[in-house]
């Protein structure tokens, strides 16, 4: 699990996000961890880009906050994008609601019949497919834990599937959500 910034470009415009994503283990963004950021760029004309490097801790923490001080004493105005804020051009918001992608859900439900079919139905209904389940059964627990994976389904969709879900009575806990990185 890897908390992902993204922004990717399309005819429609520009759809942009910050959420926790499941990362496949053999992606490269998946490797980095502790104080390391990584960045995965993809393009057209450059193919794939992989830049990992420090983004936290003493030194490069040291070092940012050395530069900020000396532009401050210095009155440097550098803009960010080499360019003053208002000669950029805006872009068009994508809206995230209409975004697919694949997802994992973890429910913890009643072990009564009936349950895996409600949740089932539920998600059907909404027009959610369902890619693989799974559901292992816990000796003396309050609930069980059904966990899903979906195939690519517009956001909109999955989240009211997941609030008509939260509201069966044999659900004992707001569902989790995370989203399956397309990378």
């Amino acid at each position: 699990i890897k908390l992902i910034a993204s922004a990717n470009r399309s005819d429609e415009g520009v759809l942009v996000r910050v959420h926790p994503t499941l990362v496949a283990q053999s992606h490269p963004l998946a490797q980095a961890g502790g104080a390391l950021n990584a960045l995965f760029i993809e393009g057209t004309r450059i193919g794939r880009i992989f830049i990992q490097g420090p983004g936290a801790g003493s030194g490069p923490t040291a070092a940012a906050v050395a530069a900020d001080i000396a532009d401050v004493m210095t009155a440097a105005n550098r803009p960010v994008f080499q360019a003053p804020a208002t000669s950029l051009t805006p872009f068009t918001p994508v809206d995230p609601a209409r975004n697919l992608s694949r997802a994992y859900l973890r429910f913890l439900v009643k072990d009564e019949p009936g349950v895996i079919a409600a949740v089932s139905e539920t998600l059907a209904e909404a027009g959610v497919s369902i890619e693989s389940f799974l559901q292992k059964p816990v000796e003396n627990a309050e609930g069980v834990p059904i966990v899903l994976t979906t195939h690519a389904v517009a956001e909109s969709v999955l989240t009211a599937a997941i609030d008509r879900i939260a509201n069966l009575s044999a659900v004992l806990e707001r569902p989790r959500l995370l989203r399956i990185a397309r990378i």
